[in-house]
């Protein structure tokens, strides 16, 4: 099929197995991902230092590791090397404001993220 999608991964602690399962799901059936995003998750803890740790970072560069290594096993598969030809393919986006707060400002202070998967997916699904 090679249906292109954009994946929206769990950016949640523990989110990361998850997020691989399926994404394996997806190659499996033949959809091709071109960009993964993970938006970050409120954290439910009281202390400060647990409200700063940002676990859709980590869960975006465990995706990065185990794409490397995926692709050193098996090389001739363009899953991976696809999503790590281009460092934009990755993205990782703050945690969404509590509801009924618009996101109208948390989408403007995102919008490099945005505008640079955008000019990536653009290229990607360009008609040619």
């Amino acid at each position: 099929l090679r249906i292109p999608v954009v994946f929206v991964g769990d950016g949640k602690l523990g989110g990361i197995s998850v997020t691989l399962s399926s994404l394996e799901a997806l190659w499996t059936r033949g959809y091709r991902i071109d960009a993964v995003v993970f938006i970050e998750g409120e954290s439910d803890g009281d202390s400060d230092e647990y409200d700063s740790i940002q676990f859709g970072k980590g869960n975006a560069e465990a995706l990065r590791e185990y794409l490397t290594m995926r692709h050193q096993i098996e090389p001739n598969k363009e899953m991976y090397s696809d999503l790590l030809r281009d460092d934009d393919t990755i993205v990782c986006l703050p945690p969404l404001p509590p509801m009924p707060i618009p996101l109208d400002d948390w989408y403007r202070s995102n919008e490099g993220s945005f505008l640079r998967l955008h000019r990536l997916l653009d290229q990607k699904w360009r008609v040619k």
